[in-house]
């Protein structure tokens, strides 16, 4: 739909490291009455994205929020899921400062987008919110059952059309 309508992206103006002995940033996280203090506190969450939203302004096509944060985003308070409030709100702070024509998201881990936590899909006050665009998705599918790395054109045709994820994961 983006390459559709033409548009030039810049998607993530986070940089993310992979970084000997640090661990992924899907694996932040804290007690529930801490979210609202890691999002809203100086120098914390909210602060470090708006200031790129700001450095960007006029200048990109489409924003990521956050990526991956499926430590904070499982984090359950009663009914509600305090980091996704918070993103929601980020994303609605974002679209005033980028405006209503720079697509919005949240790019949601593989393993993130498509649990229950209890009975409830986490990211739907998040994804319904009027202030993200499109649902968003980090994932890094393996398409072949095959340890080797030279795969024919022909095996990754087949593998991208059948079977699920799960099915082509070897130990």
């Amino acid at each position: 739909e983006l390459r559709r309508r033409g548009l030039k992206i810049m998607l993530n103006p986070m940089i993310f490291m992979d970084i000997p002995d640090k661990p992924w940033r899907g694996k932040l996280t804290c007690q529930a009455e801490y979210v609202d203090d890691f999002f809203n506190k100086p120098s914390g969450y909210n602060e470090f994205v708006l200031h790129y939203a700001n450095l960007v302004k006029n200048h990109v096509d489409a924003f990521i929020i956050g990526s991956e944060m499926i430590g904070l985003t499982a984090i359950k308070m009663g009914n509600v899921f305090p980091a996704v409030k918070q993103l929601a709100a980020l994303a609605q702070r974002v679209k005033e400062i980028l405006g209503p024509e720079v697509l919005i998201t949240y790019a949601a881990d593989w393993s993130e987008y498509h649990h229950t936590r209890g009975g409830w899909y986490n990211l739907d006050e998040l994804w319904s919110s009027k202030y993200i665009d499109f649902i968003g998705i980090d994932a890094y599918f393996p398409v072949t059952n095959s340890p080797s790395s030279e795969i024919s054109r022909e095996d990754i045709i087949k593998g991208f059309s059948s079977g699920e994820g799960y099915d082509y994961y070897i130990d």
